[in-house]
């Protein structure tokens, strides 16, 4: 007899302590518990009427995380069954990676964390793409998503199957030596454990499991994440920071359902023990095996297409690897529900045109047809904990003024701010006062002098105070540079930019000499990437000679926290 257990039905040693009289209540009304010690299955509770069938002889099969590990695979034929033929017929939310010399199918369920390690890099690719490619097959976008984690430039499962779409994948994170890109997947993944996190504490629930059972209708938010690291031992040398949090997601078990798949070609540290399953193909010491699978040394010698797995409290076993060899059949996702598709995690563009830039700030924003909000795009923030890529715009209603000690950079920002202003607003005037801009159909005033155009926008503005606002070609945005602007009248300049915006009249202003000490509603900084008084979580991307918008880790703009200025 088997007994089917339910994630949600795993309780802690701990959490038994605390309310055993709640949980023997729950048992007498049929439930049925599997006691957790440190993730390892140590016993279980149940009514009399199953204690009683226990009684008779039968026997409870319990494996990882309270699943069973092993099904019956009947050879075709007298045929070692296809991975394909395997994966057809696979409980839900589950995976195949074997065949027993009995014939009995190594099946996994996805919701737990494992190791893999062989020194053969073919047989440990092919149990990456068994588990992987079978859990997806068994599960919908809505109850497993997948990251892809690796340190080349190509995860190992993407690369054999290039050509399959795989809607269970949300991150595809490659070349993680980089810094910059292991930082993002980190603060994605933290962004997501968090978000779990306040479910859990918003919901008073106890784990992922558990908010699935008591919100099914919400279930499809939160389904099983697993990362699935390539070559992991690389991954350590590379990512410490990475590994720590994978570590810490480890740790936690299953209360946010999250996961972490290992795969590594040698054991260059004891496995953690949060990892209570292990697959190990040959491995080069006695020692490496003993450490991997808890009391045997016998991996050293398997064949290759061999492999052994080994459980806590379990004697190991051997089976043969299955592998998904040739190309994937036609429509292996389309018998599946697949309406709750995941939304993959979006990417950071290396480079974006600026067209591209209006075009996701027209989606995203209701534009208005009058003149009211003279809001232009001019990049995208970079937002992984929250897993959105935003368009950054500024409101030339508001003041807007950008700092930089480097005129190049401060040069290269105001360019962006006019060209931009120019395509949404094509029929706005751009006058330009000590600045430099490339000229357009827009740009109808250029001067090195500031009083002349100061005094006539001064004139303009007090002659149509309490009018009605202007049509749009009668705006002017006016871009100066105060630091060289000497002879302008610091009254009337000052008087433009408070009441330019109702009387059609938008200013920008550029600063290099000194840092302001109050803040502007619309505050552009360029400094250097990286420094210690960074402040913004932002990219702002510089425009090319061709006008489009390239990513240049010299410049970092955002709202500034009015904190003083950098060294």
């Amino acid at each position: 007899m088997v007994v089917k257990v339910e994630l949600g039905d795993l309780i802690q040693a701990t959490e038994l302590g605390k309310n055993m009289g709640g949980f023997l209540g729950e048992v007498a009304a049929g439930r049925r518990m599997v006691v957790l010690y440190n993730g390892v299955p140590m016993g279980a509770l149940v009514g009399l009427e199953d204690f009683e069938k226990l009684g008779e002889g039968a026997a409870v099969a319990f494996g990882s995380h309270g699943m069973p590990v092993s099904t019956t695979a009947e050879p075709a034929g007298g045929t070692l069954a296809s991975f394909w033929q395997l994966a057809e017929s696979l409980p839900a939310k589950h995976t195949v990676v074997g065949v027993k010399p009995n014939g009995g199918c190594v099946a996994l369920p996805v919701a737990a964390h494992y190791l893999f390690v062989g020194e053969d890099e073919e047989d440990l690719i092919a149990l990456q793409r068994a588990a992987i490619l079978g859990a997806t097959m068994s599960a919908s976008p809505g109850e497993a998503q997948f990251v892809l984690a690796t340190t080349r430039s190509v995860h190992s499962f993407t690369e054999f199957f290039a050509d399959l779409h795989v809607p269970h994948i949300v991150c595809d994170a490659r070349d993680l030596e980089f810094a910059d890109v292991a930082e993002r997947l980190c603060l994605q993944v933290r962004g997501e454990v968090s978000r779990r996190a306040r479910l859990l504490r918003e919901n008073r629930v106890g784990s992922i499991a558990r908010y699935r059972e008591k919100f099914p209708d919400q279930a499809t938010d939160v389904p099983d994440l697993v990362i699935a690291v390539d070559y992991d031992q690389e991954l350590r040398q590379a990512c410490g920071e990475l590994t720590q949090l994978l570590r810490d997601v480890g740790r936690r078990l299953d209360y946010y359902g999250i996961y972490v798949w290992q795969f590594a070609t040698e054991l260059s540290e004891p496995p953690p023990k949060w990892v209570t399953t292990r697959i190990a193909g040959r491995v080069a010491t006695a020692a490496d095996a003993r450490s991997l699978l808890f009391t045997t040394d016998a991996a050293r010698n398997l064949a290759g297409g061999e492999a052994y797995i080994g459980q806590a409290r379990s004697a190991a076993e051997r089976f043969t690897i299955v592998s998904p060899d040739g190309a994937a059949p036609t429509g292996i996702y389309q018998s599946r529900e697949i309406s709750d598709a995941s939304v993959p995690w979006p990417v950071f563009p290396d480079s974006v045109d600026l067209e591209d830039v209006i075009d996701r700030w027209r989606r995203n924003t209701l534009v208005s047809a009058e003149f009211h909000d003279a809001t232009v795009p001019i990049g995208l923030r970079d937002r992984p904990e929250r897993r959105e890529v935003e368009v950054w715009s500024v409101n030339l209603c508001a003041p807007v003024w950008i700092w930089a000690p480097s005129s190049a950079a401060r040069t290269r920002v105001l360019q962006l701010v006019v060209q931009a202003a120019s395509r949404v607003y094509p029929a706005m005037q751009v006058w330009a006062v000590g600045v430099e801009v490339q000229p357009n159909a827009q740009v109808v005033r250029v001067a090195q002098q500031a009083s002349g155009l100061v005094d006539e926008l001064y004139a303009r503005i007090r002659a149509s105070q309490g009018h009605s606002g202007l049509p749009e070609d009668k705006w002017v945005l006016l871009v100066i540079d105060t630091d060289n602007a000497v002879d302008v009248d610091a009254t009337r300049l000052d008087f433009v930019v408070k009441e330019g915006p109702s009387c059609g009249v938008c200013v920008v202003q550029t600063k290099h000499k000194q840092y302001p000490m109050s803040t502007p509603e619309n505050w552009i900084e360029v400094s250097a990437a990286g420094r210690a008084e960074r402040r913004f979580e932002l990219l702002a991307s510089a425009p090319s000679s061709e006008g489009e918008l390239v990513k240049w880790s010299d410049l970092v703009a955002g709202q500034s926290s009015g904190k003083g200025a950098p060294s």
